[in-house]
């Protein structure tokens, strides 16, 4: 019984998360996110699972992490030369 209750809970809780997560992504129209959130109230752990793989993360870098990334060895763009 303990168990069901924690797992509720825990399913509760993802969804919440997901639907927070939906709701404040730019990347999406409203129509977009409504269905999200449909999908994730109408297949708790699968549809949470899914939207939350294919929202980007807000925190990630921008730019690249190094600033000699895509150049050559030398620092020239290509390579050596």
């Amino acid at each position: 019984m303990d168990y069901i209750v924690i797992l509720i809970a825990f399913l509760i809780a993802l969804n919440i998360y997901a639907s927070f997560r939906v709701l404040r992504s730019i990347e999406f129209e409203n129509a977009q996110k409504l269905f999200q959130i449909i999908v994730i109230w109408l297949l708790p752990l699968i549809g949470a699972a899914l939207i939350l793989l294919f929202i980007k993360d807000d925190h990630t870098p921008k730019g690249p992490r190094n600033p000699n990334d895509g150049q050559g060895v030398d620092g020239m763009p290509g390579g050596v030369q």
